[in-house]
């Protein structure tokens, strides 16, 4: 089985504004005044201007009612979700063709993003650009019940303003060669703030094993527009203990709760 699930079409000009934050929306201020010629981190007015958070007042249970504008928070659709399928495994036309290109470490406000633009994924023939990863700590989604120490969401965007997120888990291990040299510029925010762009290639942040989680969700932050095809890898990747301890040093507690499944269907595939 392996249901197709329809989007509604959205503006182009919209899409970008969520494509260019996707899960991790901007804070205002000085740091997006500095920023603002980077293509990759424009983010909607409203996203911009109205305080959200992960804990408190302003955090996830309440998301919805801080603005009409992120009424969606609330919707059937949402993301992330626990992942459990008990089918088998089933093909899909899914193609990576990723390229190396600069990619710079940029601070969210309420995570670690690289902005970059090197090459697509392709999902039954319809070209998805990549325009940044950003880290969740600990994992948003969930696999039958049991979170991984960091989640990194891949962000596309389509011409009509569709967009396909890759989720990787990592759990702790080995240290990882292809984030190393980003990691150089984690020490603080201000760190990050300062950094070279760097040469990267997002091939090879893919693990061998492509079998992934599919369905269709949401943003994972307000918005929270219910216009996203998840695939989440089934294999973790690793990091060091101490390249762990970098990330969550610098944010840490920064996922939303898994959201009810509803009437979705998630489907396994291998890409």
């Amino acid at each position: 089985m392996n249901t197709r699930p329809q989007f509604r079409p959205v503006l182009w000009i919209l899409a970008l504004a969520l494509v260019l934050t996707a899960c991790q929306t901007e804070t205002a201020g000085d740091e997006e005044a500095a920023e603002a010629d980077a293509p990759t981190e424009t983010a909607s007015v409203e996203s911009e201007t109205i305080a959200w958070d992960y804990t408190g007042e302003t955090g996830p249970a309440n998301w919805a009612e801080l603005n009409e504008t992120y009424e969606a928070c609330a919707g059937s659709r949402q993301s992330p979700i626990d992942l459990v399928a008990d089918d088998e495994a089933q093909d899909v036309n899914v193609e990576f063709d990723y390229t190396e290109a600069e990619g710079t470490l940029f601070d969210t406000g309420h995570g670690v993003q690289v902005n970059i633009e090197g090459g697509t994924l392709r999902i039954d023939g319809k070209a998805f650009a990549l325009k940044q990863f950003h880290f969740h700590t600990p994992s948003e989604h969930t696999v039958d019940g049991t979170s991984y120490p960091a989640e990194v969401h891949l962000v596309h965007a389509s011409d009509d303003g569709e967009l396909a997120v890759l989720g990787i888990f990592y759990e702790e291990g080995e240290a990882n060669d292809f984030l190393a040299p980003v990691w150089e510029d984690l020490e603080s925010r201000a760190t990050m703030a300062a950094a070279d762009p760097l040469m990267m290639n997002a091939a090879d942040m893919l693990p061998a094993d492509r079998t992934t989680y599919t369905y269709p969700g949401s943003l994972t932050t307000p918005p929270c527009s219910e216009i996203v095809r998840w695939h989440v890898m089934q294999e973790p990747l690793t990091m060091s203990a101490e390249q762990m301890e970098a990330l969550t040093a610098i944010y840490d507690d920064n996922n939303r709760p898994v959201q009810p499944l509803n009437d979705r269907e998630i489907d396994r595939v291998t890409l």
